[in-house]
């Protein structure tokens, strides 16, 4: 029913506000009966589709005058004003000119080509001296001024990033601002490392010591929201709604969606847990006394600031992508597609470090020339052991959320 206990009639229709404004239906509607002949016949059209298919020109006086007198004795004419606003903006003629580039934009294209420039001459795609896949040659020696290029490309990318986040409207659903919330801090972790102490590298390739009160300060700041997004991340892939998901690249369903979620969690936490405990659990001296000749033994000192600085790119570029799939540029299936590109394209370098390390140490002995440092720490401070306990508890509650939630339709 529309109001109250007010009776549809054939031929009417329910729940425009909500597709038009996007906000959750405020009534609903039930079947007077279910035994024909006065069954009824429910059809259901989504906003997507609404505003493909339906002319602009239906949203004229008539239109208008209709929702009016159909709002008035609900109390509801401040909705109706705000639909008007929306409806005569949609069937408002377009006009043919140039549509200004915005200072988001102009921040992006700027960082994205500062960033790929910067990162040309390290782009040797092919295999490694061990017979591994390689994508960017690690092994390249570093200048001072090239890492200060990549370095300021990064911050550029972090900073464009954390605009795009506040350009997303007011009412957006959450499974489209969540991932765009966590790519826009986790963006500005991976600078703050790629710039810090953190990178592994001699003091002239950094510009913040963050084993100090002031740069431990900052990195703190950043750090524990990109902690609580991530596990808001994985609750919403489990538990929340589906609205919204159509502009999560790789999405196309709730378990591709859940596998998306999963894999950016774990991989996240595998990369930076091992850098942050570090500055709580050790110091500068120690860090970089272990690090860096641990680096040069294999043959890549700047293995730490590539693999960080190749994954900011893999964020933003992923922001970009889902962007267009929201716009509705490209589609569902193109959004995978340049998920798993961006994917191969930035991590599989640190993937098959990663592999190379803690599973084939007889020709890539990282850990053994660091004398297991980071596992230590981490062992020392039950790290492995809280994040275990934590991730079991985001993922309980977001199974009983879940539940809760189907039952509370039911």
């Amino acid at each position: 029913d529309f109001f109250g206990h007010c009776k549809s009639e054939t031929g009417n229709s329910f729940g425009e506000l909500g597709m038009f404004l996007d906000i959750p239906r405020a009534h609903s509607i039930r079947a007077s009966s279910s035994s024909p002949p006065s069954s009824s016949m429910v059809f259901s059209l989504s906003r997507e589709v609404l505003f493909d298919v339906v002319d602009k020109s239906v949203f004229n006086e008539e239109y208008f005058s209709m929702l009016k007198a159909q709002y008035r004795d609900a109390g509801m004419l401040d909705k109706v004003k705000e639909l008007e606003q929306y409806l005569q903006m949609k069937s408002r003629p377009s006009k043919n000119t140039v549509k200004a580039v915005s200072l988001h934009s102009t921040a992006s294209i700027l960082a994205s080509g500062w960033y790929l420039a910067a990162y040309q001459s390290f782009f040797h795609p092919g295999f490694d001296k061990d017979g591994f896949v390689q994508i960017f040659d690690y092994c390249q020696p570093l200048s001072v001024d090239a890492s200060h290029q990549i370095q300021l490309s990064c911050a550029l990318l972090a900073i464009s990033g954390v605009m795009g986040f506040f350009r997303l409207t007011p009412n957006a659903p959450p499974s489209r601002k969540l991932p765009f919330a966590l790519a826009s801090i986790i963006t500005v972790v991976l600078a703050l490392i790629v710039c810090s102490s953190l990178n592994g590298m001699s003091e002239e390739y950094w510009q913040i010591d963050v084993f100090s009160g002031i740069g431990k300060a900052i990195m703190t700041v950043f750090y524990l929201p990109s902690v609580w997004l991530l596990a808001s991340n994985l609750d919403g892939a489990i538990s929340g709604p589906k609205a919204g998901r159509h502009s999560v690249p790789g999405a196309l369903n709730q378990g591709l969606n859940l596998l998306n979620c999963g894999t950016i969690y774990l991989m996240v936490n595998a990369s930076l847990l091992p850098l942050i405990i570090p500055i709580y659990a050790s110091t500068l001296i120690v860090f970089q006394g272990k690090m860096i000749p641990a680096f040069l033994s294999v043959g890549i000192p700047a293995v730490n600031f590539h693999a960080f600085a190749t994954a900011i790119g893999f964020v933003c570029f992923l922001q970009l992508v889902a962007t267009l799939q929201f716009e509705k540029k490209i589609s569902q299936e193109s959004g995978l597609v340049g998920f798993l590109s961006l994917f191969v394209l930035f991590n599989t370098d640190a993937l098959v470090i990663f592999y190379k390390s803690n599973f084939r140490p007889d020709i890539f002995p990282l850990v053994e020339f660091q004398n297991n440092y980071i596992p230590d720490l981490m062992q020392q401070n039950h790290i492995i052991e809280l994040f275990s306990v934590g991730t079991a508890a985001i993922v309980l509650n977001a199974i009983r959320k879940g539940i809760s939630g189907q039952s509370t339709k039911s």
